[in-house]
Parts: structure tokens; sequence; C-alpha cells
């Protein structure tokens, strides 16, 4: 969840920088209407500190964004900033030497449109981060599921390895066993020459080994009884 939360501090980003735009717009337009000097030195501190933080944003996105298609967007908002600020200065010029009539002139000619144009690339670059962040997020969702449908094939890949073991297991004993028992039973019924393979060491190997002994002794016994 990285890419996405770092997304997110980079649409938060834009978005301030978005604010800031207006700040400084709204700002402008107040010059217009306050005379007092207390009240002008206030609103172009205002404007001073909003296009402070703006450089702070953007040198925090230049270092951030690495996407081509970010970078290109990111360029486009640099030019829009670059007009916005030169119809700002030419605004706080005239505002400065008193001209009035020249500021609103500069304002609804220049400033107003230049703050349109800023504000779509900053949207435009918000937009483009947001669906970025959009699709990580379903990636990591559908890296999670892929997560989760692996982990349980392999729980059932193992339930079902250690079933065969099981069953190994249980066959390797229950087969020698049912081999004894067949044994006894011919034994019980005089048949002494079946005769058993042994295949292993265990106490069913040597309980099958003891009975085949048994067998063939018997076997022995009841041939010399019938030679006597």
């Amino acid at each position: 969840h990285f890419l996405v939360s770092d997304r997110m501090v980079k649409v938060k980003a834009i978005g301030g920088l978005r604010n800031n735009i207006n700040l400084i717009a709204q700002a402008s337009r107040n010059l217009l209407l306050f005379r007092e000097p207390a009240q002008v030195t206030a609103e172009t501190q205002a404007i001073e500190t909003a296009r402070s933080a703006n450089d702070g944003i953007y040198e925090q996105l230049d270092k951030s964004l690495v996407k081509p298609e970010s970078r290109a967007l990111l360029k486009t908002v640099e030019s829009g900033r670059d007009q916005f600020r030169q119809s700002l200065q030419a605004f706080l010029g005239h505002i400065e030497k008193n001209d009035v009539n020249t500021a609103i002139e500069v304002l609804n000619n220049q400033l107003q449109p230049a703050q349109t144009v800023y504000l779509k690339a900053a949207g435009a670059l918000a937009d483009h981060q947001f669906a970025l962040m959009s699709a990580e997020a379903n990636a990591s969702e559908d890296s999670a599921t892929n997560a989760s449908r692996l982990s349980l094939g392999l729980s059932l890949a193992g339930a079902a390895i250690a079933a065969y073991l099981a069953w190994v297991t249980t066959r390797s004993v229950t087969q020698p066993l049912a081999e004894a028992v067949k044994m006894a039973n011919k034994v019980a019924n005089g048949d002494l020459t079946h005769h058993v393979q042994i295949t292993s060491n265990d106490e069913v190997g040597q309980l099958l080994n003891a009975q085949q002994a048994m067998s063939d002794k018997l076997r022995t016994l009841i041939g010399d009884l019938k030679s006597a």
C-alpha cells in the first residue's frame, strides 16, 4: 500500500497548490478594494506567503514525480505558473503605483485567464495522480486476492500430500498385518504350504517371519511323522 499512500501525498500537495492559487487571486481582488495601508500590506503578505508555499510544493512534486506522463503534466503546470507569475507581477506593479484602472485591466485580461490555465494544469495533474492511485489500489487488491488463492492452493496441496502419506503409512502397516492374519488362518486350516514374502524388518515383518518359521517347522515335523 506504499504506492497508494505516496500517490495520496502527491494529490494532497496538488490540492494545496490549487488552494494557494485561489488565495492569491482572492488577495489580488482585495487589493482593488482596500485602500488602508495596513490592509494592503496584509493582502500583499498573503500573496507572498501563498506564492512561497507553492514554490515549495512545486519543488516537492518536481523531485517525486518520475513517470513520463506525470513529468509532462508537471511541465504544463510550470508553464501555467510562469504565466500567472508574470501577470501577477504586472498587477502588483500597478497597485504599487496606485494605478487602479490599469490594475483592473490586467486583472481581467491577464491575471484571471492565467489563473484559469494554471488551475486547469494543476487539476489535470491531480486527476492523473488520482487515476494512478486507483489503478495501484486495484492492483494491490488483485495481488492480495492472488496471494490468498495461492495460499489456499498450497494448503489444499499440503492436505492432499498429508492424506496420501497417511494412506501409504497405513497401507504399509495394514497390508503386512493382513498377510499375517491370512497365514495364521492357513496354518489353522492345516495348509502349511503358504509362503509369504517379507519386505520389512519392523514388528510386523518379525511377526510374519516367526509365522513363516513356525509353518516351515510344522511342515517338517509332519513330514517326519509320515516317514516314521
